[in-house]
């Protein structure tokens, strides 16, 4: 099942379109968690039509002393899902895993963001996911 984000959030995802974190690290999260995301690209290659691929892994990590507050992980369009074990929140040191699928709605390219937005965060961390649909 996809959550779609609220309003504002959508808003908040558009107006920072171009502010791409593509270091994977966003050093602006309060109270001294750091938080870093890899791989900053998840490349399914060919899938079969209507079929689910093996499960992508992608890992948040929070390198720093503090807390991070994680609001929601999203898998944007309608041929990526994922699922995670990150909780609402990442301790210092620890790590959580989001496992990624794809299965292809249509034939040819297809382009998807995973977005982990964290509340105390300036924008949220995004995850290129790309594949094509056979």
């Amino acid at each position: 099942m996809k959550f779609w984000p609220a309003p504002a959030v959508c808003l908040a995802l558009v107006l920072a379109g171009g502010a791409r974190d593509t270091t994977g690290a966003n050093p602006q999260i309060a109270a001294g968690g750091q938080l870093t995301v890899a791989p900053t690209t998840l490349d399914f290659g060919p899938q079969a039509m209507a079929t689910t691929s093996p499960p992508k892994t992608a890992t948040l990590t929070n390198t720093g002393t503090g807390e991070v507050p994680i609001e929601r992980i999203i898998a944007s369009g309608i041929d990526f899902d994922q699922t995670n074990n990150c909780g609402t929140s990442l301790a210092a040191g620890a790590q959580c895993t989001i496992l990624v699928t794809f299965k292809p709605a249509i034939t040819g390219p297809r382009l998807g963001n995973l977005t982990v937005v964290v509340s105390a965060a300036p924008k949220p961390y995004m995850i290129a996911l790309n594949g094509t649909g056979e």
